[in-house]
């Protein structure tokens, strides 16, 4: 049965969004092995800073924001007890 058809859909944009994160994420990964084998120190440096804050909003805010709305999720269509 539906419940909240608005809701489910954000959920599946934000794991979309937490996917397209995490593949940024090793795109710059790779650029930055790329770039210290050539010997671009200084430009690999300012990657791994972007790399540091990709990291803190892909792989650590967007798994504890789709946990609360899967969790809300859950909770409304009875699928877990309320306790």
């Amino acid at each position: 049965k539906k419940q909240n058809t608005s809701l489910a859909l954000g959920l599946v944009a934000s794991r979309t969004v937490e996917a397209a994160g995490i593949l940024v994420g090793v795109a710059i990964i790779l650029s930055v092995v790329a770039l210290r084998e050539t010997g671009g120190a200084a430009i690999s440096s300012a990657f791994m800073v972007l790399y540091n804050k990709v990291f803190l909003v892909s792989q650590s805010l967007m798994p504890g924001f789709n946990d609360v709305i899967l969790g809300y999720l859950l909770l409304k269509s009875n699928l877990v007890p309320k306790t």
